[in-house]
Order: C-alpha cells, then sequence, then structure tokens
C-alpha cells in the first residue's frame, strides 16, 4: 500500500494495528508525487521519487515496485521522513513566493517597478527572486505548509509568515483594482484566467478565484472572467453575476476596450425593461442620482406611458435601496401590469414597499414607507405622520419594546456594553456635538419618554432633556420638570432571542452573552464572544468586551477583534468558536449553537458546540453572582462527534482602559479608579499578563491588559472575583 498524497495534519504515517499480524503481509510506504498539471504522464515516468516504509522491508519492495516505470532516481528513507519532504518542498517554494509577493508590496508603497528591481537583482550570481503574483494557488503550495505551522506552531514562524503574505495578496489585489475602478464611470472588469496555473481547468486554491469573487461582491463594475479551458463559472461566481468568456476578444475591441463597454450597456438597457425599480436602480445608481434619474424614467416612459412623481428617486443614493410612498407603488404595479411583468417581479416590488425585519429575534415587524433600516427609528417617527403615514400599533409596540431592551442593558454609569460590531454614528445630533460618547444611548430613552410618556425612560434619560425637546417636543403647558434620580438596581433581565442576558446586584453589574449569530446565524456582525461577559463595580468597568476597532482598512486588525482570544470566553486547543475566513470579513457561520442552560436571580449556566466537531468538547460555563462576588466555573464535556479530544483550554479576561493589574503567587489584583477586584483560581496550571488594545467607538482603540489563565485540570477551571 503506497500512500501518494499528504495524509493528515501531521508527518507521520501510522496505520491501525500490525500488519505483521495480518492473514497476509502488508507492505505500507509514502512515496509523494512531484507531478506538474499538463505534464502528469510524462513526470510519473521521468521524476525522482523518494519512497520510504514504515520497516525496511516495505521499503524495499515498494522500490523494486516503482523501478518497473520509473526512469529517474529512487531515494530510499523513512516513511516520516518521505512525508515531510514533500511537505518541505512546497514550503520552500511558498516562502520564495511571499518574498517576491511581499517585495512587489513594498515597491507599490516606494513607487518602485517590481519588475524592473527583479529584473536587476537576478543579475546577481547568487540571486535568483521569483516573479510576483495574486497570491498563491493549487492543492499543494497553498495548504502543505499549514501541515508543519499546525505540527510545529513555535518553531514554523517563517513558514507561517510567509503564508500571511499570500493569503493577503488577492485582498490586495481587490482593493487596487477597486480603488482604480471609481475613477470610471462606467467600470468593466476583464479578468483573465481563473485557474492557478497557464494551460490548465484546475481551480483549487486559484486566489485569481478569490479576488473575481469578491470583486463580484463589491459591485464595483461588470465583471467578466475570461478562462477558455472551462465550460461552466463556479456557483459562487454565476450567482454573483459574473459573466465568462471564452476569449477577451468575446467582449473587448483589440486596443480600445469599448467594445466591452457598449455591449455591457447594451444589456443594461435590454434588464432595465424587465427589473423592479429597486433592482434597476441598484444596477445604475452607483454612477450616480442624476443618472438613474434620468436613465430609468426613460425606460419606463417607453415602456408605458406613466406619471411618475419626482419624489420617487429623491431618496437614493449609491447602492441604496429605498422605500416609495403607498401611491407611487400602486402606480408602479400597474406600470408592470401593462409591461407584461410576471408575478415574480410584482411580489418584489411590494416587498420593498414594506420593509421587514427580525428584531432580537421577535419575528417580522413592518417598518413604515422610505425609513432606512440604519437609521434611528424614532427619529424617522417622528417625520413620517408629519406627511401623513401612520404606523401601525404593532410597530410602535415594537418601538417602546426596543427601547426596554436598551435601558435593561444599560450599565450602572448608563452606558451600553459594546458588543459585537459598531456601526456607532449618529445624523442628528441635538445636544453635546462633539462630546457625545457612542456608547451612552440614553438620549434616546430621553427621546423615548416624551414619545411614550414614560417615566422610567425619562429618568434613565435626565441628562439629555435637550435631545428631548428638540426632536420629541415637550407639552406647551408644562414645563420640563428633571425627575428623580434614576434607581440605584434594576432587575436582571434576559433575551434568548438576542442572546443577552443581565445579572445586577447593589454593587455590581454583569452582562453575558450566549444567543445565536446575527443574520440568522451568518454572523455578519457578530464576535467570537460566545459565554462571555462584562463587569462593571460601582459603576467601573473592569472587564469589557474589546470592541469592533475597524472593517475594511485592514482585516487582519478585523479578525483580531472578533476572534475568540480578545474576549472574555474560552478558547481551547487555539481554535476559533465559529471559524471564518480572513478576508471574508462579513461572514461568520454558526458553529456555536449557544444555548441558555439555566437563569435566574443571580445565576447563569450555558453551554456552546463551538468546538465539538474541532476538539471534541463542549464548553459549560457556570456564573454565581452575588454582592460582593462572581464564581466563574469553565468545564469540557466530552462528545462523540470522532474529533480528537483537546482538553487544554485558555480563559481570557480583558481589563477595561485605565485598569492596573499584577499577579503573585496564583492570585491577580485590579485596581480601577477606588475599585479593587481579587482574582483567583481553582484548576489553574499559568496565568499570564498581556498587552492588549480595547476599541470604545468605531476607528478608535486604547491600550489595555489581558489576563489569561491556562488549564489542563479534568475538573475545569473555577475562577472567583471578589471586589470591595
Amino acid at each position: 500500500m503506497v500512500a501518494r498524497s499528504i495524509l493528515d495534519a501531521r508527518t507521520d504515517l501510522t496505520v491501525s494495528g500490525s500488519p505483521q499480524q495480518a492473514a497476509r503481509r502488508i507492505y505500507v510506504a509514502h512515496c509523494p508525487e512531484r507531478v506538474m498539471p499538463g505534464q502528469i504522464l510524462r513526470e510519473l515516468v521521468e521524476n525522482d521519487r523518494i519512497i520510504g516504509g514504515i520497516d525496511i522491508e516495505s521499503t524495499q519492495r515498494t522500490v523494486a515496485f516503482y523501478k518497473q516505470f520509473v526512469s529517474g532516481k529512487i531515494l530510499e528513507t523513512d516513511a516520516k521522513t518521505a512525508e515531510m519532504a514533500k511537505l518541505t518542498e512546497n514550503s520552500f517554494r511558498d516562502v520564495n513566493i511571499a518574498f517576491a509577493n511581499e517585495l512587489s508590496l513594498i515597491c507599490d508603497q516606494l513607487d518602485i517597478n517590481v519588475w524592473e528591481l527583479i529584473r536587476l537583482a537576478n543579475h546577481h550570481p547568487r540571486v535568483n527572486i521569483l516573479q510576483p503574483g495574486p497570491g498563491v494557488g493549487g492543492h499543494c503550495i497553498a495548504v502543505d505548509p499549514w501541515f508543519i505551522v499546525h505540527a510545529a506552531p513555535e518553531q514554523a514562524k517563517l513558514i507561517h509568515t510567509a503564508r500571511i503574505v499570500n493569503d493577503y495578496k488577492p485582498g490586495y489585489v481587490v482593493n487596487k483594482v477597486a480603488e482604480r475602478a471609481k475613477r470610471l464611470k462606467s467600470p468593466v472588469i476583464a479578468c483573465l484566467g481563473l485557474s492557478f496555473k497557464a494551460n490548465i481547468d484546475d481551480l483549487r486554491e486559484s486566489p485569481a478565484l478569490a479576488i473575481v469573487e469578491h470583486l463580484a461582491k463589491a459591485r464595483i463594475g461588470d465583471i467578466y472572467a475570461v478562462e477558455p479551458h472551462i465550460q461552466l463559472l463556479p456557483a459562487s461566481l454565476a450567482e454573483a453575476g459574473v459573466q465568462l468568456l471564452e476569449t477577451v476578444e468575446a467582449r473587448i475591441a483589440p486596443g480600445t476596450g469599448r467594445g466591452a463597454l457598449m455591449s455591457t450597456l447594451m444589456m443594461k438597457v435590454k434588464k432595465l425593461r424587465r427589473m423592479p425599480l429597486h433592482a434597476a436602480a441598484a444596477k445604475v445608481a452607483v454612477k450616480a442620482l442624476d443618472e438613474t434619474r434620468t436613465a430609468y424614467l426613460s425606460i419606463r416612459h417607453r415602456l408605458a406611458p406613466a406619471v411618475l412623481k419626482p419624489s420617487l428617486f429623491s431618496g437614493f443614493r449609491s447602492r441604496g435601496r429605498f422605500l416609495f410612498d403607498p401611491e407611487d407603488k400602486e402606480r408602479y404595479a400597474e406600470l408592470l401590469c401593462k409591461g407584461g411583468a410576471d408575478t415574480e417581479i410584482i411580489r418584489q416590488a411590494d416587498r420593498i414597499c414594506v420593509h421587514e425585519f427580525d428584531l432580537l429575534g421577535s419575528g417580522p415587524v413592518t417598518l413604515g414607507e422610505r425609513l432606512p433600516w440604519h437609521e434611528d427609528f424614532k427619529t424617522g417617527f417622528r417625520w413620517e405622520p408629519r406627511n401623513g403615514i401612520e404606523f401601525t400599533p404593532e410597530y410602535m409596540k415594537r418601538l417602546e419594546k426596543m427601547h426596554e431592551f436598551m435601558l435593561d442593558l444599560m450599565k450602572q454609569d448608563g452606558r451600553t456594553p459594546v458588543v459585537g460590531d459598531a456601526d456607532d454614528g449618529r445624523v442628528m445630533i441635538a445636544s453635546g456635538y462633539g462630546r457625545w460618547a457612542p456608547a451612552d444611548c440614553r438620549h434616546m430613552l430621553a427621546v423615548a419618554g416624551e414619545l411614550f410618556n414614560r417615566d422610567d425612560f425619562r429618568r434613565a434619560g435626565r441628562l439629555h432633556r435637550e435631545e428631548a425637546m428638540w426632536i420629541a417636543g415637550l407639552p406647551a403647558l408644562r414645563p420640563y420638570a428633571a425627575p428623580e434620580r434614576a434607581s440605584a438596581s434594576r432587575p436582571c433581565a434576559a433575551y434568548p432571542d438576542g442572546g443577552y442576558y443581565v445579572l445586577r446586584s447593589s454593587s455590581a453589574y454583569c452582562l453575558v452573552r450566549c444567543g445565536e449569530l446575527s443574520f440568522r446565524g451568518q454572523g455578519a456582525h457578530s464576535h467570537n464572544d460566545q459565554l462571555s461577559f462584562e463587569l462593571q463595580v460601582s459603576g467601573q468597568d473592569i472587564f469589557v468586551d474589546p470592541g469592533a476597532y475597524i472593517y475594511s482598512a485592514d482585516y487582519r486588525l478585523r479578525n483580531l477583534f472578533r476572534s475568540t482570544g480578545m474576549h472574555n470566553t474560552v478558547q481551547v486547543g487555539g481554535y476559533e468558536q465559529n471559524d471564518f475566513d480572513e478576508h471574508d470579513l462579513f461572514l461568520m457561520r454558526e458553529q456555536t449553537f449557544a444555548r441558555c442552560d439555566a437563569f435566574r436571580e443571580g445565576l447563569f449556566a450555558g453551554s456552546h458546540s463551538g468546538y465539538a466537531g474541532k476538539c471534541g468538547v463542549i464548553h459549560r460555563r457556570v456564573f454565581d453572582f452575588h454582592d460582593g462576588e462572581l464564581m466563574l466555573s469553565d468545564r469540557l464535556d466530552s462528545v462523540s462527534l470522532g474529533a480528537e479530544e483537546i482538553r487544554e483550554f485558555t480563559a481570557s479576561f480583558m481589563l477595561a482602559p485605565g485598569a492596573a493589574a499584577a499577579q503573585r503567587d496564583g492570585i491577580v489584583l485590579i485596581r480601577q479608579a477606588g475599585v479593587t477586584i481579587h482574582m483567583n483560581f481553582e484548576g489553574a496550571s499559568a496565568i499570564q499578563l498581556e498587552d492588549s488594545w480595547v476599541s470604545e467607538r468605531y476607528g478608535v482603540r486604547r491600550p489595555s491588559r489581558l489576563i489569561r489563565v491556562r488549564s489542563s485540570h479534568p475538573e475545569g477551571l473555577s475562577t472567583r472575583i471578589r471586589w470591595k
């Protein structure tokens, strides 16, 4: 039996049982393939071979077998070395490619022609720099180095760095293309070649494939893929609207590119005749509001006579999808019917006139016409009735519940925990301009107190009465009276559909995150924070969520701030709770499926299965919360999913900026603005303090400290947190 490829994430070849115990002797060896796509049959015969058996006789038998058809040299070794040789060859090539790719990034920054630089440098008799490219593809060079990195992570730093450099390059290319495309009025982008190398049809791990996919998702123009060696595009590209061409001449006139532009524009005109308004606008609106208005009105008027109000287009912005007045909706639907549109188009037209969401997992709700979902809902509520648009009782109840949720999550100092991503901008700022804190939402409660005539909202927002006056308006016959101070304590609260649980005592506040990822498990704005928590004592933050910091400006920092290790939870074996692609910044498919096992006054117990398929364990955490003390219990329970069981884990505790920490004799002492915290551990094998970052608002980060506690104890880890 000959293994010709990598078998597992290790560099040895093992056999279940002993071949010598079989009825007939089994000879096992490793002989890694070294063939090039397109030249496989020739290289199977001519290439040198490395053969290593699990014993001497297996090696000899395998050598005799290969000598029957191999004309190249046959080199004998053991199985472990033979397999490692294949990994080493591809890792060596990956490191050399990474040097060329990194050099291209440096030259781009310094405005140097990298091709000229490499040509000159290669004149040195002992220098041979490879040519840079958009990344590394194929199922060998792009994959094999990870086997070495995973087997020896502390030693394989250069190999690991090379992988990071090469995996970064496709995203860099996408950003450069998008930057150039912004300068064009109607960008048409032809991507020449999808396979990972020339003259083959193999798309595995191809950086070109990743580049085209990201360009299509960005919707910056019309994307054509020119690849003569395949008949069909991968589903991910076809669904994103990429069109396959056999040759570039099929769409682009030689030397001009005008053919591609004209053909594409003609295609758009034809498609616009059949599209609902929101789809047509999305195709054209990226070019400009005026072009949208002109093109769409022109096409629709030719299709059937109708009078369309200019207000129909007044809300359009780049890539926007906005809603319409009911009268325009009926006129538009009638127009579609006269044009012979099918029922699916009419159904889509109807859907965009009613904006529906799932808010906190409680089902669909109608937000009303022409109300952009990123805006403050109550502000829209104030302006819409003035234009004759009324809201349903169901909508009003949902709006009130949203503010109740905000009130229940509010910390002792009035701020809201920063959990997950941070879209923390504001359009309308009626007070405190330039001084408002994104994590302080009490200005919204001040307005809600007047809209819903609720004193608990008024008390919470008592410092923001200007907001209430300017946005909500105040009764003319009653001067604004500042309400009494907010109550020092509120009851515990649970929002299981959203995944938020609040524990309170007379001196402390604790928020626990345990629930479904955002966007129904797609995790677009979620972080790996299941069973993580925030702790505030006497109005001072002690342990906090790290925040989001940044999105596409730096994908590495984006991924760092949403990673498991940055949150106040447990990480097993270095794995993420939910896996994510480093370049897909708004996708995190759910693997945790976290659940609350118990919740009552002073107690929360929860679990998640994010490590079940990776480490063969389920993480369970219990919070026992009393006045002056929080007891945390972390345990790993075994599951039978075929994964190798890993029992070692690390519990992280992110300190709030400004908190000082010291560790001695297994005890961590924390001081924050007059509050002293003692942390004791049972089952800990190591305690470490690290430098880290916390982001309290988008684009801003502050230095902080991070406590790491390692454990492999069979009974898990118990953490006692006391304060005074």
